[in-house]
């Protein structure tokens, strides 16, 4: 499929991402979904244990390892004072507010944040992650960026182009966010190797056309053969099936016996959220995207 372990350039660089935020605001689960390939449904079911000091984890993409340093949020306070030099030589920061949280407190927490980046890693890329927007009304979560926005352009002007509205990226591991959450994912990816684009060749761009139409085609429990497939898709088998067992490896299908397969919770989960986004799949950038998440390999070390 996608050698994405593949080097882009000579050598092996190790980026440091650092994701900070308050309490139970859903950095653990972001990076649990889209670095360690967790089904959300699992995690929408069930609480994960509040993370305690740094979760650090290493993970292989191209010829960077990323480092994610997942700071607890019940820490907060240590991370923003005595403790701040956890920010030294960060490349990405991923800022992560709770949407359902006071603009007050999101508002002094950011200005921190960004007075402690000036100090301890002023050319790291920043992203800010309005998460679990899902909770709120559109309207809502639209008029808290807004406002927090336009009040830091008041009170802290130094930071006003960093916190653009624009800048603030929606988020959220649930159906209707889950496509968008997953392209901001795989932004923060491309901004640690370094690459706004990955390159994909006309024979992977049709193996993942079929991939996604594997996925939209089919609902969870249907079974289906590997001689249907090579056959709708007008395939040999032996490309078939490497296109079926590599969905299985990421349990977005499941193998029910050597040449039989269904959909996954999490396939079907997958496309309803691809469905629900059906303008933004029309893309081929957008596509692309998906294929590459599709197919990471991630190589985790913890």
């Amino acid at each position: 499929m996608f050698d994405l372990d593949a080097p882009m350039h000579d050598g092996e660089s190790k980026k440091k991402l650092v994701m900070i935020g308050p309490m139970a605001a859903g950095k653990t689960t972001f990076k649990k979904v889209f670095f360690e390939n967790i089904n959300p449904l699992k995690l929408l079911d069930s609480s994960l244990e509040p993370t305690r000091g740094i979760d650090t984890d290493t993970y292989r993409y191209f010829s960077s390892m990323i480092a994610v340093w997942d700071l607890a949020g019940q820490e907060l306070a240590d991370w923003l004072n005595e403790r701040a030099d956890v920010l030294l030589e960060t490349d990405v920061l991923v800022c992560m507010l709770d949407a359902t949280s006071k603009i007050k407190e999101s508002i002094i927490f950011l200005v921190k944040l960004l007075k402690l980046r000036e100090q301890w890693c002023k050319n790291s890329k920043l992203f800010i992650l309005f998460n679990k927007c899902d909770l709120l009304p559109e309207l809502d979560v639209y008029t808290k960026i807004v406002n927090i926005e336009r009040i830091i352009s008041v009170k802290a002007p130094g930071f006003k182009d960093e916190c653009k509205r624009s800048n603030f990226l929606k988020t959220s591991v649930v159906e209707g966010y889950y496509l968008k959450t997953m392209l901001v994912a795989l932004g923060i990816m491309k901004a640690c190797i370094e690459r706004e684009v990955i390159p994909i060749n006309p024979r992977q761009f049709k193996l993942v056309e079929n991939q996604l139409k594997i996925l939209l085609r089919y609902t969870q429990g249907i079974q289906f053969s590997l001689g249907d497939i090579a056959e709708k898709l007008s395939m040999d088998l032996a490309e078939a099936k490497q296109i079926l067992d590599a969905l299985a490896s990421r349990e977005f299908l499941e193998k029910k016996r050597e040449t039989v397969y269904s959909v996954t919770k999490k396939g079907a989960f997958f496309s309803s959220a691809c469905k629900k986004h059906s303008d933004l799949i029309q893309k081929r950038k957008i596509r692309e995207d998906i294929g590459l998440f599709l197919n990471l390999k991630q190589n985790g070390e913890t």
